[in-house]
């Protein structure tokens, strides 16, 4: 079984796991700009990819989370 992308171990239903992976993606790319800001790495694009990568994961998690997929709105 798929677990949840953040890493709460809740079980991914089958027809979800797209919006699961792309929460993954999302994820491991926003952690590697953090490793990129946290050595010094000063940009102002890099921020609001945090910001937004942010955002953007905690409504995945909650789509995983209540088994409702977001739509094209988080694509």
């Amino acid at each position: 079984m798929a677990r949840c992308f953040c890493g709460c171990g809740h079980t991914v239903r089958f027809r979800i796991r797209a919006v699961n992976k792309r929460g993954s993606i999302i994820d491991g790319d926003v952690a590697s700009v953090r490793t990129l800001l946290a050595r010094d790495l000063s940009s102002p694009n890099a921020e609001v990819l945090v910001h937004d990568g942010d955002l953007l994961l905690a409504e995945l998690a909650d789509a995983v989370h209540t088994g409702i997929d977001p739509g094209p709105r988080l694509q």
